[in-house]
């Protein structure tokens, strides 16, 4: 902008008594640097779409065209290709002028090819951000081919410089809520640079028992706190980058080296101490994690998967005083990290997938409904077993689109052809106490329901013994579902507190034995098995057995009661088509 303004300005003022040598340099550095400017944007949309490969492109575009281009502005001096600079005349075009906006436009295009090829590599804001500053960039060097110099041109390319200030460099960006310090998102974007250099060390700590701290403590105290630390961490280490994750989660890192030993003492010795936040002191106490550069992984969306299960376990474990927990040497939390990332997956491309598992009559052993089941599959085709992923979905909250999604297909299907072959009368879909903390809960199943022409008496909501506690909550969703026409089961029952007088406040017309209960009794005849079948049962409850794995378990437990029967003796949970095919009545 300042050498376009300098050119304009003598231009305009030249005379015969001026100086040509000065006309000459200062429109080559207006043109050099237009040049550039252009090759600067390209390769700012290369580092944005985060391809490693596309360096040595850049590289040799740099070389090739962009030397070629301001080869032919410098020989202007002796030919007059580009401009020129006559004593009669002072400056005017020349005729290669075209090649200034033609190389800003091959630069331009170039950037929207490689922003469009790799656009799923970006966020919606940031493709929007790129959109934005490409299309500012193509009008002025469109422009440019028709009007040489002008300030008013200059001044809307300054758009784009200001679009990818606003979308991508503004601080507020970076900058955690709860403190002045660094983000999550400030903390990918530092690895994807550290990780390339292999030289970085980080310590991460964890607030031990965040949530239940937070409702011990309240918000206000906890935020207050929050911000205590990480002042405290800001001018203890002046020499480290601090981030707040979330949740408890902080990280000091250096892109050099770390000793974090030596942090790790002063911040085990500091979490002796109480924190005053406001008028209360607060007890925290903290678990070590070291994350280093000698780690294989290679991209930052894995190392901060990894460390976010890392963060979750440790705040769990039974990690006492100084002991580090090492990112680097735990297989286990790279297998967790896996199922995180398959898990994500599922839910944004909407592919988990629905598995059912048959139930039958004690007594005929026929066909008379079926427990819906989730699968996810990891990267190679595999299932990942629910018992590793439910957990995992419920902890990041994920639980509430698995259900749904599985929700939606049990509709599907009761409403099916299939479902009328099989000729059974329900399907069991598990219901987690993290969805019965939505509000909209039974509004949103009613809605499906509604969507897919599906019949309420054909889908049987289950509901853990665990999960019922006192919450009233989930009590009170059982009742807005109940009234949408949907039955209840109480899964599990037997494997945790056993409360008949909690069972007449929900809507239960089936209790389901869990499996341990049931494999107890075939091990030993436990009278009290007996005796609560048959006070289930004079309380007018249906009864399921789980966990049958053989004729003989199958009938022990229909001799002392039980109606329905679940378990691999019977089948292992099937897709819907294999389902159905094996069970089609003719």
């Amino acid at each position: 902008m300042l050498a376009e303004f300098a050119a304009i300005w003598l231009n305009n003022r030249y005379t015969r008594n001026s100086n040509t040598g000065l006309l000459y340099v200062v429109n080559m550095l207006f043109c050099l640097s237009y040049l550039f400017k252009s090759y600067q944007f390209f390769a700012f949309s290369a580092v944005l779409v985060k391809q490693r490969e596309l360096k040595q492109i850049v590289k040799w575009m740099f070389r090739l065209v962009w030397i070629a281009c301001s080869g032919l502005v410098v020989s202007s001096f002796w030919w007059k290709t580009v401009f020129e600079v006559s004593e009669r005349h002072g400056y005017r075009e020349g005729p290669l002028w075209f090649i200034v906006a033609g190389c800003a436009i091959f630069y331009v295009l170039l950037s929207a090819v490689i922003i469009f090829i790799y656009r799923k590599k970006v966020s919606e804001w940031d493709l929007m951000g790129a959109v934005t500053y490409n299309t500012v960039l193509l009008v002025c060097a469109v422009v440019r081919l028709f009007i040489k110099q002008n300030l008013v041109v200059t001044l809307v390319g300054f758009l784009a410089v200001l679009v990818c200030y606003l979308s991508f460099e503004t601080p507020g960006r970076y900058i955690s809520e709860r403190g002045a310090a660094f983000n999550k998102r400030a903390f990918k974007a530092l690895l994807e640079e550290s990780l390339e250099k292999k030289t970085y060390r980080a310590l991460a700590f964890v607030l031990r028992d965040y949530t239940e701290q937070r409702v011990a403590y309240g918000s206000e105290q906890m935020d207050k706190g929050i911000s205590l630390i990480i002042d405290y961490l800001r001018h203890k280490y002046k020499k480290h980058l601090i981030f707040y994750l979330r949740n408890g989660y902080f990280v000091i890192f250096d892109p050099e080296a770390l000793n974090l030993y030596r942090i790790r003492d002063d911040l085990y010795e500091r979490f002796k101490q109480p924190w005053q936040a406001n008028d209360t002191e607060l007890y925290l106490s903290v678990a070590f994690i070291k994350v280093g550069a000698e780690s294989n992984i290679d991209s930052a969306d894995m190392l901060i998967n990894n460390l976010t299960v890392a963060f979750e376990r440790a705040g769990h474990m039974a990690l006492y005083g100084k002991d580090i927990f090492d990112l680097d040497d735990t297989k286990e939390i790279e297998e967790q990290a896996m199922i995180k990332g398959a898990l994500e997956y599922a839910v944004k491309h909407n592919s988990v997938e629905l598995f059912l598992q048959p139930v039958v009559d004690g007594a005929t052993e026929e066909l008379v409904g079926a427990e819906a089941l989730a699968r996810i599959r990891d990267e190679n085709g595999k299932i990942i077993s629910p018992v590793k992923f439910i957990p995992i979905a419920e902890q990041s909250g994920h639980i509430n689109s698995v259900g749904e999604q599985v929700f939606k297909q049990v509709c599907g299907f009761v409403n099916s052809n299939g479902f009328s072959k099989v000729k059974m009368r329900f399907v069991n879909v598990n219901l987690s106490p993290i969805q019965c903390m939505r509000e909209d809960l039974s509004d949103r199943f009613y809605d499906i329901l509604r969507q897919n022409k599906a019949l309420p008496e054909r889908i049987h909501l289950e509901i853990t013994e665990q999960s019922m506690g006192d919450s009233a909550q989930i009590l009170k969703q059982v009742n807005k579902l109940k009234d949408c026409g949907f039955q209840f089961a109480l899964d599990d029952y037997g494997s945790g507190y056993s409360n008949f007088m909690r069972l007449k406040y929900y809507p239960f017309k089936n209790v389901k034995l869990d499996m341990e209960v049931v494999r107890s009794y075939y091990k030993n005849r436990d009278p009290l098995i007996m005796n609560i079948i048959s006070l289930l049962k004079q309380m007018g409850y249906s009864v399921t057995a789980e966990g049958i794995e053989s004729k003989e378990m199958a009938d022990l437990m229909v001799s002392i009661g039980c109606d329905f029967l679940q378990g691999f003796y019977y089948s292992k949970p099937l897709p819907v088509e294999e389902f159905v095919e094996k069970y089609t009545k003719i």
